[in-house]
């Protein structure tokens, strides 16, 4: 067996030095490809199941840029909970809008203005007659009411968010009580 140099020596050591090195970069580039891969398909996921819960809110929803133009969104809370859902007295029954707050947002200006809309205004409704405001939900829940609140302030609603007391107080408890 022949002696190795001392260069012969270090080219060795330093080929598998380099051989690892590219190893552990072909390891990383995959989990991060995999990693990816799954951020995205988790936001598939997520996008499908909110769109499925909208039902048909989505029709009276406008599409707007975000980014780049002022938008309006209907912020409601409704009486409904879990132990209403399930109690006799209200079976079948859609609840009412407590509260309602129309916010206009500008991301150019990085402003909001937001006007809490009050819910025993009484407006016409068409062929349901005239009502309170926050009768449009009990009537024909989220769609309507977004119908409803666009045709009376006026203005295209682009998004959406209601809470029910089951989520109010689950807001509560998340901040301490």
């Amino acid at each position: 067996a022949r002696r190795l140099s001392r260069d012969e020596y270090a080219k060795t050591h330093k080929h598998k030095k380099h051989g690892k090195l590219f190893y552990a970069g072909i390891a990383a580039l995959a989990v991060a490809v995999i990693a990816v891969g799954a951020a995205f398909a988790y936001v598939q996921v997520l996008s499908g199941n909110l769109q499925a819960g909208l039902g048909n809110v989505g029709k009276y929803l406008v599409k707007t840029n975000m980014t780049k133009e002022p938008f309006y969104m209907l912020l409601m809370g409704t009486d409904g909970s879990e132990e209403r859902s399930e109690s006799a007295e209200y079976a079948g029954d859609q609840f009412r809008s407590d509260s309602m707050i129309l916010a206009r947002i500008d991301p150019q200006s990085k402003q909001v203005t937001m006007v809490s809309l009050h819910r025993d205004t009484l407006i016409d409704m068409g062929t349901n007659g005239k009502q309170k405001l926050n009768a449009a939900h009990s009537i024909g829940g989220a769609a309507y009411t977004i119908e409803v609140v666009s045709k009376f302030a006026g203005v295209p609603i682009s998004h959406y968010a209601e809470i029910d007391f089951d989520g109010f107080k689950e807001a509560v408890d998340a901040l301490g009580g």
